[in-house]
């Protein structure tokens, strides 16, 4: 009986220092559910709470250490659990601790190798966490890798054929690992491989039949696979990402509550609820995709906190891959003493 109750004690006391090291792990930064807007107005990003509205600064306005922000435009979750934003005006892509709101610049003309940004935009992030990055000043799409810096055009007017990106605004990845690209002077949306740089149209530009796709600013994917895309600034589309076919789900006429006046990032909750920003609005809106039902969850008059001055992009945390981190040393001791006498008992 007392060596069963010395085993147990010794599971117990593992599990209680992994539990500690998991505690500390760079994934517990964030939460599922998390919903964050970079506002370039405010040169800062802010935290809105899911539930209340309620909106905290998380980096800027004296939140954090490291250069500060100057228009920031893109925004996205890093799947170790950071914040990845890019900022038009200081050139650079910053990595941002959601808990001290510290800033890093992880690439621009003086951190890593490649070509310079000219107007950084849009933000996807890999599985492996490198991000895809828009540029409109270029007309192109890099490459970043999030460990160096580094940088490669991977789709330009001069790399990959198909149609010439003109103002490539809004970029992400599909369910099925597809990168999607929205060009607002061409008013398409197109896939973009990685590999070769080719373009190719998946919905406007005779591909595609409904209302056609008007400067595409914000982008999600729901639970099927279809794009969901900001279309005319007052309206989200969905797109059927095989036929390219598109229909209107909220805005207008679809779906009541507060009309969009300037819409601009878009994002899925585990819900499968949308966020919209409406830059016009200063708001957040919560949009449900089969009713097109449009909610305000934060502004001026919902929840407490800083009052949003120009909202552009939107992230939430709907999942994340923890850093790896290694079973921690003390828990490690406990295992091996446990499989001694474990060993002893076999005898």
């Amino acid at each position: 009986m007392r060596i069963r109750n010395l085993s147990k004690s010794l599971i117990a006391l593992a599990l209680v220092a992994i539990a500690a090291q998991s505690q500390s792990a760079s994934g517990a930064k964030l939460t599922l559910g998390d919903i964050f807007v970079a506002d370039f107005g405010l040169d800062a990003i802010v935290k809105v709470d899911a539930v209340t509205g309620d909106r905290t600064f998380v980096t800027g306005q004296g939140v954090g250490t490291g250069v500060t922000l100057s228009q920031p435009r893109g925004l996205a979750v890093d799947v170790r659990g950071s914040l990845i934003v890019s900022d038009a005006s200081r050139r650079a892509v910053f990595r941002v601790d959601p808990i001290t709101g510290d800033r890093t610049i992880v690439s621009n003309n003086m951190t890593g190798l490649g070509p310079e940004f000219a107007v950084p935009f849009a933000l996807a992030v890999r599985p492996n966490g490198d991000f895809y990055m828009t540029d409109v000043g270029l007309g192109a799409i890099f490459l970043v890798d999030a460990a160096s810096g580094n940088r490669s055009v991977i789709s330009s007017t001069t790399i990959g054929a198909g149609p010439i990106l003109g103002n490539p605004t809004v970029l992400g990845l599909s369910p099925d690992g597809k990168l999607v690209v929205g060009d607002q002077r061409l008013n398409v949306l197109l896939e973009v491989d990685p590999a070769s740089g080719n373009r190719t149209l998946i919905s406007g530009g005779g591909v595609g039949t409904g209302p056609s796709v008007v400067s595409p600013l914000g982008m999600a994917f729901d639970l099927f696979n279809d794009i969901l895309v900001s279309h005319n600034a007052q309206n989200i589309l969905r797109v059927n990402s095989i036929t390219g076919n598109r229909s209107i789900v909220s805005g207008g006429t679809i779906g009541s509550g507060v009309a969009f006046t300037d819409l601009r990032g878009l994002a899925r909750e585990l819900s499968g609820q949308l966020l919209a920003v409406d830059e016009d609005l200063d708001a957040v809106i919560r949009v449900d995709p089969q009713t097109g039902l449009r909610t305000i969850l934060s502004d001026a008059g919902h929840g407490l906190g800083p009052v949003f001055q120009t909202p552009e992009a939107i992230a939430t945390v709907v999942h994340f891959v923890p850093e790896a981190e290694p079973i921690p040393q003390f828990a490690a001791l406990v295992f091996a003493a446990l499989a001694r006498r474990l060993t002893r008992i076999g005898r």
